[in-house]
């Protein structure tokens, strides 16, 4: 691992901004696979690698879950006649916790020279998932390792990070020879196709490569699946997911043994402090209902999954959809838990969807309103009704739900008095029962709208290790790095910490009976979460038990 002096000694890099569209015509999965198939004498395997997590030191909140990306990922691989192999960097070693040199971060998971060990010596392509930014100093250095130990290896970088600023990454990580953009499964598979077979890769979408010349050579993104149901499911039996079910390591509450699952794909809306219209575009598709269910069936059958955690961008926008997957899951009569932990909308959750949702083993929900001012919720573009939201959390605690509120304050610009607005909201939301909030600081993550007006106004320089380094301490309880631009950064930070305390403070004091829960959970012999502060509390203490070696 790099130590602090070498990160911040790391040089700058000047990229333009990506102006870049997802092909109009979405691909069938048969097609794909028809058209990119194994070449007949291809036996190297194809290595996909889920990378060792960072976190800051002081992190209050570091949820994890098996990796569905990667997953799925070599399912379709498999599917193609590939031969492939997962390498887990957290799930193989996630008893490995261990501060890195710079004694800032924490890693968990594989150390570097044991995900090296663990590339198979015939490997030529190797593709890496990477989703966080903030993880990208450190994933930066990993892959340097990799290849300077295995110069032979093609590496493939895709996910949000990647494809939100693909020249920046291929500039500043010379290492990674492309970057898949987008919906990631039926770009690999072809890249992976055109690769083994010696074929020119210049004439296909949502990759990005500097060429002979140093040039970005940038494709877009690539093409959205038509079909996703027709995806082979997620290749679990790649992922060692008993290592999830010991450590109890979910999103939301651990029921035992979570399981993640994706029942839409994408996000209809535009918010401006989010990636998913750089990731995703806003193509929102939905799962044929009974095909989500019978996946269901398949984890608790294959997996002995008791718990499913749907972890979607958007999971509810329609009452129709929700409705008939509750309905399935009636019809089934599986004794199932399921939860929302990812947030969510209340367009669709009205009382009746609510009690449907709990009658069929819904126990934990997210709301995501982001802001109690009407004047930032303008600002940031979401576009929801303040008021139909809080009823139908309240709701949703009447029925017996599991609630969390997510909230952000110190966008851009933002006055006191809004965030005074969300901070009230949230005390608000504690007296009527609401289980738990995080008020997170904004925080300007590349691909996203404000990122791009935060570049173009100079808040947000060139590009180096610092700005990553301000991102990883977004869930730090000592350390704070905002773009406000009006209030002071320790101001927003006091603000964070004080409402968080004092919501937990006034829900637990108007609701005595959550005292004796978290106590049980806490110091029983078995842990049994009943709110995601209990969750988070009891990760905290896992994690200061654990111990491993860079």
């Amino acid at each position: 691992m790099t130590s602090g002096t070498a990160e911040l000694a790391h040089e700058a890099v000047a990229v333009r901004p990506a102006t870049r569209v997802a092909p109009a015509n979405p691909l069938g999965v048969e097609e794909a696979l028809a058209r990119f198939a194994a070449p007949a004498d291809c036996r190297e395997p194809v290595v996909i690698l889920r990378p060792f997590t960072v976190f800051s030191k002081q992190s209050y909140s570091t949820p994890i879950v098996p990796p569905i990306g990667p997953a799925y990922l070599a399912s379709l691989l498999e599917a193609g006649g590939y031969a492939v192999e997962i390498i887990d960097g957290v799930g193989e070693a996630i008893e490995d916790v261990r501060l890195t040199e710079c004694g800032s971060y924490k890693c968990q998971g594989l150390g570097a020279e044991q995900i090296i060990q663990r590339i198979p010596a015939d490997a030529r392509i190797l593709g890496i998932s990477m989703m966080f930014s903030q993880e990208w100093i450190h994933h930066r250095e990993l892959i340097n390792r990799i290849k300077r130990a295995r110069p032979d290896l093609i590496i493939v970088a895709g996910g949000e990070h990647p494809t939100s600023i693909p020249e920046y990454v291929l500039r500043d990580c010379p290492a990674i020879d492309y970057v898949v953009s987008g919906e990631g499964e039926l770009t690999f598979l072809e890249l992976v196709h055109r690769l083994v077979s010696d074929a020119d890769v210049s004439g296909m979408t949502g990759i990005a490569y500097l060429d002979e010349n140093g040039t970005l050579v940038d494709t877009g993104l690539g093409r959205r699946l038509a079909d996703v149901d027709a995806l082979p499911r997620p290749a679990w039996h790649q992922v060692p997911v008993s290592k999830y079910f010991i450590g109890m390591f979910t999103h939301g509450l651990s029921m035992g043994r979570n399981m993640p699952i994706l029942g839409t794909r994408g996000c209809p809306y535009q918010c401006t402090f989010c990636s998913n219209p750089t990731m995703w575009t806003t193509r929102y598709v939905l799962r044929d209902p009974a095909a989500v269910v019978d996946e269901i069936e398949w984890l608790m059958e294959t997996y002995g999954a008791n718990s499913i955690d749907f972890v979607d961008l958007t999971a509810i926008v329609k009452k129709k959809w929700i409705t008939a997957f509750c309905d399935e899951l009636k019809r089934r009569k599986l004794d199932i838990v399921w939860q929302l932990p990812s947030g969510t909308r209340s367009e669709a959750l009205d009382p009746e969807t609510l009690q449907a949702l709990h009658d069929t083993g819904c126990r934990f929900l997210a709301y995501a309103p982001e802001s109690a001012s009407e004047e930032t919720l303008l600002r940031i573009k979401k576009k929801i009704v303040l008021d139909h939201l809080t009823e139908s959390a309240k709701t949703a605690v009447e029925v017996g739900h599991v609630v969390k509120i997510h909230l952000i304050i110190g966008f851009p610009g933002e006055s006191r008095r809004s965030m005074w607005k969300t901070l009230l909201y949230s005390v608000k939301m504690a007296f009527q029962g609401i289980d738990d909030c995080n008020v997170a600081v904004f925080a300007p993550y590349p691909g996203s709208e404000l990122f791009r007006e935060l570049q173009e106004t100079g808040a947000i320089g060139e590009l180096n290790d610092q700005y990553f380094q301000d991102l990883i301490i977004q869930f730090d309880v000592v350390s704070l790095k905002t773009f406000n631009g009006v209030v002071p950064d320790w101001e927003i930070g006091f603000y964070r910490v004080a409402s968080m305390a004092t919501f937990y403070a006034v829900s637990y004091l108007s609701h005595p009976r959550r005292i004796g829960g978290l106590l049980r959970s806490l110091f029983s012999s078995t842990f049994q979460a009943s709110s995601l502060l209990e969750q988070r509390l009891y990760d905290f203490r896992s994690r200061g038990r654990l111990r491993g070696t860079p």
